[in-house]
C-alpha cells in the first residue's frame, strides 16, 4: 500500500513496489483514510508507505492509529525535504523504516526490502542511521539480564555512563560491560541503535514500567 499525496510520487513508489518487491497487490491512495478502507477489506498486509505529509496524518498519531490497526503490517515514513514528522517520532509511534523521497530507487528498494526482512531502515538529511535489527519483544525481553534492563532503563532516561555507575553503585567499566551485552541481545551497536528500538513500540516489553512516561535521552 502506498498513500502518498503526490500523485506522480505515488506511482513511482507503486511502479518501484511491482518491480523489487515479492508482493502479490500493490493499491496506491492520496490520504490515509483511503489507505485504512482498503487495507480493511485486504487483510493480510505486509508493508505501508506513507507519505509523512498526508492532509489527514496528523503527524505520529496517524502512525499511531495505523500500526494499532495493522499491527502486522510494516509501516515505513518517506518525507521529503521538508516535513513535519522527523524520523525519531515516526520509530517511537511504530513505524518499521524512515526513508527520504529525493533517494535513488534501488537505495529505497533496498530499505524496503531490509524492512520486510525485519530490520528498521532510517535516513534523515546527510546523516544516515544504519540498519538495526528489530527483535520481537518475546525473544528480546527474556534474554535480558536483571542488571542489563538495570542499565538500559537509565540509558533511557539520558543518563551518562558514569551516571549510570553511580545510581547503580557499579564502576563505568562495568557498565560498558553490561551495555555492550544488551546491545547484544537487542541486535543493535551503540546507544542511537538502541535508543531506536527503546522508544519504539517493544520498549515497553524490554524495560517493566517504560510507558510511564520515561523517555531516550539521545541527541541526534
Amino acid at each position: 500500500m502506498v498513500a502518498d499525496s503526490h500523485s506522480l510520487f505515488r506511482a513511482g513508489l507503486l511502479a518501484l513496489a511491482e518491480r523489487n518487491l515479492k508482493v502479490s497487490q500493490v493499491a496506491g491512495v492520496g490520504d490515509l483514510g483511503g489507505a485504512m478502507a482498503i487495507l480493511r477489506g485486504w487483510g493480510a498486509t505486509c508493508l505501508i508507505m506513507l507519505d509523512t505529509e498526508l492532509p489527514d496524518l496528523h503527524g505520529a498519531e496517524g502512525v499511531r492509529d495505523i500500526v494499532a490497526n495493522f499491527p502486522a503490517a510494516k509501516v515505513v515514513m518517506v518525507a521529503g525535504a521538508r516535513t513535519t514528522l522527523g524520523a525519531s517520532d515516526a520509530l517511537a509511534a511504530g513505524a518499521r523504516g524512515y526513508v527520504l523521497k529525493d533517494r535513488a530507487d534501488e537505495q529505497i528498494a533496498a530499505d524496503l526490502r531490509a524492512v520486510l526482512a525485519g530490520q528498521v531502515r532510517v535516513s534523515e538529511g546527510e546523516r544516515k542511521v544504519a540498519a538495526v535489527s528489530r527483535v520481537p519483544a518475546n525473544d528480546v525481553g527474556p534474554g535480558l539480564t536483571q542488571r542489563q534492563g538495570d542499565v538500559l532503563g537509565l540509558l533511557a532516561d539520558g543518563k551518562s555512563n558514569k551516571e549510570i555507575g553511580r545510581a547503580l553503585g557499579i564502576c563505568e567499566g562495568t557498565v560498558k560491560v553490561h551495555l555492550l551485552a544488551a546491545f547484544r541481545q537487542l541486535g543493535v551497536r551503540n546507544r542511537v541503535e538502541a535508543a531506536l528500538v527503546l522508544r519504539g513500540p517493544y520498549g515497553q516489553h524490554l524495560l517493566p514500567g517504560f510507558p510511564d512516561g520515561r523517555r531516550v535521552g539521545v541527541a541526534w
